[in-house]
C-alpha cells in the first residue's frame, strides 16, 4: 500500500509497498503510482521516488480485490490499469483546470467499474468479482480524491493521524443508523477475520 506522500515545495516523496500477509496464498491488492504527463506508472523495485508535482499532475491507487484469489487479483489489477487508461485518454492538458482534474478522476473510476462489472457478469468464473479502491490525484498543490469500498486514506502531518475516507460497507452504515458503536463495529470485523482464518486452518 502507499505508505507516505509527503509535499514539499512542489516534490512528491513516495513510499509503495504491498504483502501478501501470513494467511493467504494469493496477493489480491493492488498499487499503482503515475506520472501523468508520461502515463506511465512508476517501478518502487529500488525504493522510493522523488517526483516533482507537475502540471499535468500524478495519480496514486491502492485496490484491494475480493472473490476469491484469481477473481480479486484481477479485480484489483484492472481497476489500476483501467483507471490510467481512462486519464491517458482524457485528461488533456489543455484544460489543466481542478475542476477538470477532479472530473478525469470520477469519470475514470466510473468506467473502471463499469468494465470490472461487465468482465464478471461475462465470465462466470469471475462472477462476484470486485474491488475496493482509493484512488488520490496530485495537481500542483491540490489533492483530490476518489473512494469506492472500505481502503481508507490517512493523512500524517505533525505526528497526528487524520482519516480522510469514510467506510463504504455495511459495518458503516450500521454505526450511522445506530446500531451499533464504531468499537463493536470494530471487534465485529475482528472477530470475523478471526472466524475466517480458522475455516482456512481446518479445511
Amino acid at each position: 500500500h502507499i505508505h507516505k506522500l509527503a509535499t514539499e515545495r512542489g516534490i512528491a516523496r513516495v513510499f509503495a509497498l504491498t504483502d501478501v500477509g501470513r494467511y493467504r496464498e494469493h496477493n489480491e491488492d493492488t498499487f499503482l503510482v503515475a506520472d501523468l504527463t508520461a502515463g506511465t506508472s512508476l517501478d518502487f523495485a529500488n525504493g522510493y521516488h522523488e517526483i516533482t508535482a507537475d502540471p499535468h499532475g500524478l495519480l496514486f491507487l491502492v485496490a484491494d480485490g475480493m472473490g476469491g484469489a484469481a477473481s480479486g487479483e484481477l479485480a484489483s489489477s484492472m481497476a489500476g490499469s483501467l483507471v490510467l487508461e481512462a486519464l491517458r485518454e482524457t485528461w488533456k492538458p489543455a484544460d489543466p483546470s481542478p475542476e477538470a482534474f477532479a472530473a478525469a478522476l470520477r469519470d475514470a473510476t466510473l468506467l473502471a467499474n463499469a468494465r470490472i462489472h461487465q468482465h464478471a457478469r461475462e465470465n462466470p468464473e469471475h462472477r462476484g468479482m470486485g474491488t475496493t479502491a482509493t484512488i488520490a490525484g496530485l495537481l500542483g498543490d491540490r489533492l483530490f480524491m476518489v473512494q469506492v469500498g472500505d481502503s481508507r486514506a490517512y493523512m500524517v502531518r505533525s505526528g497526528d493521524v487524520q482519516q480522510l475516507t469514510k467506510d463504504q460497507s455495511l459495518m458503516q452504515r450500521l454505526v450511522e443508523a445506530g446500531e451499533l458503536t464504531a468499537e463493536e463495529a470494530a471487534a465485529f470485523v475482528s472477530r470475523l477475520k478471526k472466524e475466517k482464518r480458522y475455516l482456512r486452518d481446518v479445511y
